[in-house]
C-alpha cells in the first residue's frame, strides 16, 4: 500500500515529465491533498504567462494509494466530485456496471435512465459499416432488471458520478463495477448484434 506521500510525488513527476505540454511545470507542494485512499497532487506552473492559458484538466492527478493507479480530472466536474468518484471506483476508464440486489425498483429504472447506458447497433449499407449508438430505453432496462443479476457492458461514468452517490446514498441498488473486456475504443456501449 502507498501511503508514502513522495511515491505520489514521483508519480505526478514522471507524469510531469512524459506529457510534453507540462514540461514547465512542477509539483504543488503546498497544495497536496491526503485522503483515506487517494492523495490529490497538484502541480504549477514555474513561470506563468497569463496570455496562454490551458483548459480542460486540472493542474494535477489523483493517486491511489493501494494501486499506485492515478488519473488527471478533467475541468467538467468539481475537484470533489472527481474525488469522490475515483473512492467508489469510477476512474475514467470503461466499465460493465453489474447490477446484482435491485432495492427500490422505480428509483432505479429512472436513475439509470438519467445515467444514460448506451449501447451500439452495427448497420451495413452499401457496404459501408456503421456503428448506431442508442441509449437504452426504460423498457429495456426493465427487461434487464427482471434477471439479476445483470449487466450492462462498456459503458462511461465519468458524468455520472453524482447520480451514483445517489444510488449510494439512498441504497437504491447494489452494484459493482469492473473494467470493461471490450477492447474496441471506436465503440461506447455495448454492441448489440
Amino acid at each position: 500500500m502507498m501511503n508514502d506521500k513522495e511515491k505520489a510525488i514521483r508519480i505526478t513527476k514522471t507524469f510531469l515529465e512524459k506529457n510534453e505540454i507540462y514540461k514547465d511545470y512542477i509539483v504543488d507542494s503546498s497544495n497536496i491533498l491526503e485522503r483515506e485512499s487517494l492523495w490529490y497532487i497538484p502541480f504549477k506552473e514555474l513561470n506563468p504567462d497569463s496570455n496562454n492559458f490551458l483548459v480542460g484538466a486540472y493542474n494535477g492527478i489523483i493517486v491511489d494509494k493501494s494501486s499506485s493507479d492515478f488519473l488527471q480530472p478533467g475541468s467538467a466536474l468539481s475537484l470533489d466530485e472527481w474525488i469522490y468518484g475515483f473512492e467508489i471506483g469510477i476512474r475514467g476508464e470503461r466499465y460493465d456496471l453489474i447490477i446484482e440486489k435491485v432495492i427500490d425498483f422505480q428509483k432505479t429504472l429512472d436513475i439509470l435512465s438519467k445515467i444514460g447506458l448506451s449501447y451500439v447497433e452495427i448497420e451495413i449499407e452499401n457496404g459501408t459499416e456503421w456503428k448506431i449508438p442508442k441509449n437504452f430505453k426504460q423498457k429495456e432496462i426493465k427487461s434487464r432488471l427482471d434477471k439479476l443479476p445483470c449487466k450492462f457492458k462498456n459503458q462511461s461514468f465519468t458524468y455520472s458520478i453524482n447520480e451514483f452517490k445517489k444510488i449510494r446514498s439512498e441504497r437504491i441498488f447494489e452494484y459493482k463495477l469492473v473494467t470493461t473486456e471490450n477492447t474496441d475504443s471506436s465503440i461506447l456501449g455495448e454492441l448489440l448484434n
